[in-house]
């Protein structure tokens, strides 16, 4: 039990009452910066019989701002914090009651049964469950069990919610009346929801990160809408269930993944090998984009059941049939049959078929087929089986269809213009490019300097064309186009590359032919304390301690950043003029530059190259922080200490540069 539980809980024994009914604490199931949960029973009445249950409890608890009155159970808080608290319960009670209604869209979604209000805080009641958490599995198995978290995680983002705390102790099994044990996800704590332009709608500034279960960029707090973040935690339970371990921390995963790469090879098919890499690539920009491509990948697994059996024919009395086979699958499956008169049921891993009375006259014969279905994928596997007269059964395995044949009702349902529709759809499927070609054909264009595919290739937002096609429009001339992808190269691992061509580019020049401030002349310009809580954005609160635990990394130095020397202000005052006129042009040069971070911030997916420009050519101080967080999204995190650093050096931000440098290094 974690100290908060302990000094701040409701005792056991505690009753604890609601509109719907009344509920007596048990124990703490956990605690953290934002409440804590408890194991309750409760009675629920069905009729004229009653029962008692188990239900988990949340109360939001800000362990920061809030204490327990002497009776033991009112939640008091701190004056200075008054307003942060109510405004924080009431998205407290907005996010449970969102969640209430989510969880109709799937079983794998933990179920929420009610919210109320009593003792100054607020509460939500949810179903209790104690089926275990998912260990080492099988492929298959593992497979399963992440995909159904991915579905439901679908439903969750469809409504425009993250839930940012995914993994192993967050997934519990369940069995239900029927006996199907399926995973359940639990655990909202931290998530958020966001509206239609993906900005948070609430204020609750829950910021965590469950180590080896979060992608760099979680770490910097969640500022917009993005199914990335899940797809890493989705991908990082998948890497935990086949091979028994907890990824390495985000910070300690390289460029190429060797790190996890280790560790899956020869334990995984390449197929779902290369489904996890994808999901926790470190650079945000190359990983998964969304839910639906993460499960496409999953599917690639191959469903393969085999039928142990030597019987092709059955034959009986009394006009009807029975047989009971071991079917050995590397999926879960399914079975159905196409006719009444044939019924299947899957026992254990065993396909039973029961064939009832041909009632029609004796030479008659009819069929029907049994379908297993692997459950991970839409893809059957059909028995074929005919009734000839009254007395023979015969089992015919049939290979397993192609994917025209799987969907031949579909594809001629529309008639002709669906047909035409589906072809093209093939088509384009098939005339996708072979990615070993396309990777061999770059590299023929960056040896043989082709401008042509080179641009081709950097329209297409290939990395590795970035800082060839960069050196190539500087080597013409073009000196705009040529900055452009040099600074997204600075970003890939041609880093070293695009900050040579860089530092060859003159300081940029603005419409009265005045020479913008530039790294050796940025200390010259004096920047007013204001400016800095003008571009600052609320801060985010800290990591609690029980979801943050990275470790120590060594970072580069800013030793690299010097100041400017004599004979350099000296060369900027002749080219500016007396410090009068220095001052203003300086006050114009600032509050454009400002103008643009801001709406840099409004708009990261646009203003990504602004960022750069401000930050790493202009050396713009307020928007350091800014591109530090920018640096983690794309798995720079050398690139994003060293400018939170200096971020804290020139004392602007400090306090979230801080903050997220301690995330990272601690």
């Amino acid at each position: 039990m974690s100290k908060i539980s302990a000094n701040h809980s409701l005792q056991p024994g505690f009753r604890l009452k609601s509109k719907e009914r009344t509920y007596e604490i048990v124990k703490v199931l956990g605690a953290g910066s934002f409440g804590i949960t408890y194991l309750a029973t409760g009675e629920v009445s069905v009729g004229n019989i009653t029962t008692t249950i188990k239900f988990a409890i949340k109360e939001h608890f800000l362990s920061a701002s809030c204490y327990r009155a002497d009776d033991g159970s009112t939640v008091l808080t701190v004056p200075t914090a008054q307003s942060d608290v109510m405004g924080s319960r009431s998205d407290f009670l907005t996010e449970a009651n969102r969640l209430k209604k989510i969880c109709l869209k799937s079983r794998s979604i933990v179920s929420v049964n009610e919210t109320f209000e009593a003792n100054g805080t607020a509460y939500y009641v949810m179903e209790f469950l104690d089926g275990g958490n998912p260990g080492l599995s099988s492929e298959a198995d593992a497979v399963e069990i992440v995909r159904q978290i991915a579905e439901a995680v679908r439903h969750i983002h469809e409504e425009n919610v993250l839930h940012l705390d995914i993994k192993p102790d967050n997934i519990v099994l369940k069995t239900n009346e029927k006996g199907e044990t399926y995973p359940v996800l639990i655990d909202f704590g931290i998530s958020k929801h966001f509206d239609g332009k993906g900005k948070p709608t609430s204020s609750l500034s829950a910021k965590g990160a469950s180590q080896g279960y979060a992608p760099q960029e979680q770490y910097a707090g969640i500022s917009e809408f993005s199914p990335k973040y899940d797809i890493y935690a989705l991908g990082a339970v998948l890497f935990y269930l086949v091979t028994g371990k907890n990824p390495p921390d985000a910070f300690k995963i390289s460029a190429n993944q060797q790190e996890l790469k280790k560790e899956l090879t020869g334990k995984v098919s390449p197929t779902i090998e290369k489904a996890i890499l994808n999901a926790m690539k470190p650079s945000a920009m190359e990983r998964t984009a969304t839910i639906d491509q993460f499960s496409e990948e999953l599917s690639g697994f191959e469903f393969v059941p085999e039928l142990k059996t030597e019987i092709s024919q059955l034959k009986f009395d009394k006009n009807k049939g029975e047989e009971t086979i071991l079917v050995e699958s590397n999926l879960p499956w399914e079975a159905y049959s196409t006719q009444s008169w044939c019924k299947v049921k899957k026992i254990g891993d065993n396909l039973n078929i029961k064939v009832s009375k041909n009632n029609s006259d004796g030479s008659s014969t009819r069929q029907c087929e049994v379908i297993l279905k692997g459950t991970t994928r839409n893809v059957s596997f059909n028995i074929q089986i005919s009734q000839q007269g009254k007395g023979t059964i015969v089992f015919q395995k049939k290979q397993r269809p192609t994917w025209l044949e799987q969907n031949s009702k579909k594809v001629y349902v529309g008639g002709t213009a669906l047909a035409l529709i589906g072809g093209i759809v093939l088509l384009c499927i098939l005339m996708q490019p072979d990615p070993q070609l396309e990777s061999a054909k770059l590299t023929e264009a960056i040896e043989s300097r082709d401008q042509d595919e080179l641009r081709n290739f950097a329209e297409k937002d290939s990395a590795r064309a970035f800082a060839p096609y960069a050196q190539l429009l500087f080597n013409h001339g073009d000196i705009e186009k040529a900055e452009f992808y040099a600074l997204l190269a600075k970003q890939t691992a041609d880093s070293v590359w695009a900050n040579n061509i860089l530092a060859k580019i003159p300081p940029t020049i603005n419409t009265e032919n005045e020479l913008l401030p530039v790294e050796d002349t940025v200390v010259v310009v004096e920047v007013q304390p204001t400016l800095a809580e003008a571009v600052s954005e609320p801060q985010p609160a800290s990591p609690s301690a029980s979801t943050v635990n990275t470790s120590s990394q060594s970072y580069q130095s800013n030793s690299n950043y010097t100041q400017p020397t004599q004979t350099q202000q000296q060369q900027l005052q002749s080219q500016t003029g007396s410090p009068s006129s220095n001052s203003v042009s300086s006050s114009q040069s600032s509050s454009n530059s400002e103008k643009r971070l801001q709406e840099a911030i409004q708009d990261p997916s646009k203003g990504m190259i602004e960022l750069l420009k401000l930050a790493t050519i202009e050396h713009y101080a307020p928007s350091y922080y800014y591109y530090a967080r920018q640096a983690l999204q794309t798995g720079k995190t050398a690139e994003a200490v060293k400018y939170l650093k200096m971020s804290i050096d020139k004392g602007v931000n400090v306090a979230i540069s801080r903050e997220l440098l301690d995330a990272i290094e601690n």
